[in-house]
């Protein structure tokens, strides 16, 4: 009889109730743990993103300026994408849907905010 019962247990293959909780219970902690360092990398990014499309525009103003034979200085969205056409097709959009790109066509520095920071200062984003 002794033999029967350690035979079956013998063939008893699988998990107990308390490692899978032991399981379940790691997995959880790693989750709580690497979701905040995964969001806070996305971010990272779109900010990282934002600030590289301010100096693509600023750069794509500054050489559009210097290649073109017209030196006035643009005051309308046309003017400025006339300058920049052959060498930037669209203006990229900010990761914060709240805000525009605005250059200011004087100094070809780009920002990205919720309204203009001047009234000379161009919306790429209209």
């Amino acid at each position: 009889m002794f033999k029967f019962f350690k035979k079956v247990k013998k063939n008893k293959k699988g998990y107990t109730l308390t490692e899978l909780i032991v399981v379940v219970a790691i997995l959880g902690i790693l989750a709580a743990v690497a979701t905040p360092m995964i969001l806070n990398q996305v971010g990272k990014a779109k900010t990282s993103a934002d600030a590289a499309n301010k100096r693509s525009i600023e750069n794509a103003y500054k050489i559009g300026m210097a290649q073109s034979t017209d030196t006035t200085v643009p005051s309308t969205l046309s003017g400025v994408q006339a300058k920049v056409g052959n060498i930037m097709s669209a203006f990229p959009t900010p990761s914060n849907s709240t805000q525009d790109y605005y250059l200011n066509p004087t100094t070809g520095e780009a920002t990205a905010t919720t309204t203009a920071p001047a009234s000379n200062w161009i919306n790429l984003n209209p």
